[in-house]
This record gives structure tokens, C-alpha cells and sequence, in this order.
């Protein structure tokens, strides 16, 4: 409630709450623009007491993102351009791939893939920055930050299996898991738990440790540090050319649905 207020105040707009059973997740938050009148929250009937805690990290990046100046506000987006350049670096694995999957199986998989990857590139940094501010300043939220973490960890450490990797593309595997192994990592010594023990035996140890040690150097605790974090990731896992920045306000028509 603190934490909603918080955002209220900042804002100048409230919240809408939309329950919605098909939603893929527990809680998704929509930041307000200037045509909207609420932020929303979408969220599940069926749902457990981790919704505190998804709810408070989504307000976090609204509250970011309000506390930067107007002309400093931007959204990653992808266009063709962006998904043309990131299917041609994979090209051989799609090929590779393609001989054991059906094609239009195939196409919805590298478009999961894809987007996936982005929204786990310009997501992780600020994720950081969140929930070290969660943890440091609401105690109250501790145990279901604890229980959210980890349910997010352990998806993450299915993501290393070699049957993962025998279909997926080895670039977005790889990214994939040295994202993962450096936000852990500091996640780990954030809220006082060993979360890389099972990526000891791993490839990504030594990218992943030099992916953490980069971004605890010189990180910026505002949108625009953010940003530029962000863009240090991509630079460092050669995906700057798979996305790009857009304007805050520039959204599509029916964002206010989009799940």
C-alpha cells in the first residue's frame, strides 16, 4: 500500500485493478501515459500472496521512470528491421532446428525466442536496482520476495539443461543463461543467498562474472543509468542491433488490452 501511494503521488494518477483469468502470469501492471487516466493492473482470481511482491516490483519501474525528466523517458521496442537482423544471425541453428520441428511451430518459437530475449535484456538491470531497493526498504515484503525470486531462479536454472539447448538457438541460449548468471549472482549478495551453486559446472561462469562485475561498476540508481546499463548489456552480448528506444508516450492503439 506504501508502495502504491508512492506511485499516486508521483504520478498523479491512480489505480485500476482488472481481474483477469487468462492472464500467463499472477500480475502485470500497465504504466499510465498522459491519455490514460489509471495505471492498471491486470491480475489472476486464483493467485498467492507472491502478488504483493510482483505488484511492488512493477511499481518500481513506474516510479523510475516518473522520476526521470520527460525527454529522458524510453521504451525498448523491436521492428522488422530489428527481428530481420536478429533471424539472419541465426540462421544456421534455425536451419539446424527446423529439421525436427514443424514450421509454423518453428516460426512461433523464434518469435517467443526473440522478444524473450529482449524483454530479459532491457529488464534485468533495473530488476536489479528493484529489488535491492525492495529488500533494503520494505521488510514487510521480504518472505514473498524470497518465494518470488526463487520461483523465477529455478526457471531460470531449468533454462540450462542440454535439452533446452539441443532446440534452441545457441545465441539466445547463451545470452540467455549469462544474463541470468550475473543477475543472480548479484541478486545473491543483495538479499544474502547462494543463488549460482547450480550454474558451478556451466560455460557461463566467467561471462556471467564479468557481466556482474561490469554492472555493479558505475551503475547509475535512476531511469538513466538504467538505460545506459542496459545498453551495456547489449554491447557486451552483441544484441544492440536486435531492438531499439522509442519515446514513452509512443504506444500502440490498444496497449491499454495488450496482456
Amino acid at each position: 500500500q506504501q508502495i502504491l501511494q508512492q506511485v499516486e503521488e508521483l504520478t498523479q494518477k491512480k489505480f485500476k485493478f482488472i481481474e483477469k483469468d487468462n492472464l500467463p502470469y499472477f500480475a502485470k501492471v500497465k504504466p499510465a501515459r498522459k491519455n490514460m487516466p489509471h495505471h492498471i493492473v491486470f491480475y489472476k482470481k486464483s493467485h498467492d500472496e507472491i502478488i504483493s511482491h510482483l505488484v511492488a516490483h512493477e511499481c518500481g519501474h513506474i516510479i523510475r521512470i516518473f522520476q526521470a525528466p520527460e525527454s529522458k523517458r524510453v521504451m525498448p521496442f523491436t521492428n522488422q528491421e530489428h527481428h530481420d537482423i536478429a533471424l539472419a544471425e541465426m540462421k544456421r541453428d534455425i536451419e539446424r532446428i527446423s529439421a525436427f520441428l514443424p514450421r509454423l511451430q518453428l516460426n512461433q518459437l523464434i518469435n517467443m525466442w526473440i522478444s524473450g530475449l529482449i524483454t530479459q535484456l532491457t529488464n534485468l538491470p533495473p530488476d536489479i536496482m528493484i529489488e535491492s531497493w525492495l529488500h533494503d526498504n520494505y521488510p514487510g515484503l521480504r518472505d514473498y520476495q524470497m518465494e518470488s525470486i526463487t520461483r523465477q531462479w529455478k526457471e531460470a536454472v531449468a533454462a540450462t539443461d542440454k535439452k533446452i539447448k539441443k532446440v534452441t538457438p545457441t545465441k539466445i541460449f547463451i545470452s540467455s543463461n549469462i544474463m541470468n548468471y550475473a543477475f543472480y549472482r548479484i541478486i545473491g549478495s543483495r538479499v544474502d543467498h547462494d543463488f549460482i551453486k547450480p550454474y558451478d559446472s556451466t560455460p557461463f561462469i566467467t561471462p556471467g562474472k564479468k557481466l556482474a562485475e561490469m554492472t555493479e561498476r558505475g551503475y547509475a540508481n535512476n531511469f538513466e543509468g538504467d538505460v545506459k546499463k542496459i545498453n551495456q548489456w547489449a554491447d557486451f552480448l552483441d544484441l544492440s542491433r536486435w531492438f531499439g528506444w522509442t519515446d514513452f508516450e509512443n504506444i500502440p492503439e490498444n496497449y491499454e488490452e495488450m496482456l
